[in-house]
C-alpha cells in the first residue's frame, strides 16, 4: 500500500465566520488500484481527530459542520453519534406541523405514557 501526499495545500477550505476548516486529499494505492481519500481535521473536542471520506461532498459537509459548530461555540454537538443527530433532525421534522418543540413534546409524551401505564394503548386512547 503506497500513500501519496506530496501536496500539503488543502484541497478545499470551508469558512464560517472567523473559522476556517481545511480539507486535504490523499491518494492511496492498494493492490494496483488508486483510491482518493479526503481528510478533514477536527480540533473541536480538544484533541485532533481526522475524519476520512471517500466522497468529496461528504468531506465538505463534515468540514462545514465542524466550522459552524466551532464558530458558534457548540462543539459538543459534533461529539454526538451521527445516528443521534439524524434521529433528532427527523424528530424535529415530525414535530413541525404540531408547532411543538422537542422538549415540550417529550414531556407531553412522558405524561401520557405515565397516565396509561405504557405505550401500548397510547394511540387507542387518543382516538377516544
Amino acid at each position: 500500500m503506497a500513500t501519496e501526499s506530496k501536496n500539503r495545500k488543502p484541497a478545499f477550505t470551508v469558512k464560517r465566520g472567523n473559522v476556517k476548516v481545511p480539507g486535504y486529499s490523499r491518494k492511496q494505492t492498494k493492490n494496483g488500484t488508486e483510491y482518493t481519500n479526503y481528510l478533514v481535521p477536527d480540533y473541536s473536542a480538544g484533541r485532533r481527530k481526522v475524519w476520512t471520506f471517500a466522497d468529496f461532498a461528504a468531506a465538505k459537509t463534515k468540514a462545514a459542520e465542524v466550522a459552524e459548530a466551532t464558530a458558534s461555540g457548540r462543539t459538543e454537538v459534533l461529539q454526538w453519534e451521527d445516528d443521534l443527530r439524524v434521529e433528532i433532525r427527523k424528530s424535529l421534522d415530525n414535530l413541525q406541523p404540531t408547532g411543538l418543540t422537542l422538549l415540550p413534546a417529550c414531556s407531553l409524551f412522558t405524561q401520557a405514557v405515565n397516565i396509561l401505564g405504557g405505550t401500548d394503548d397510547l394511540l387507542a386512547a387518543c382516538q377516544h
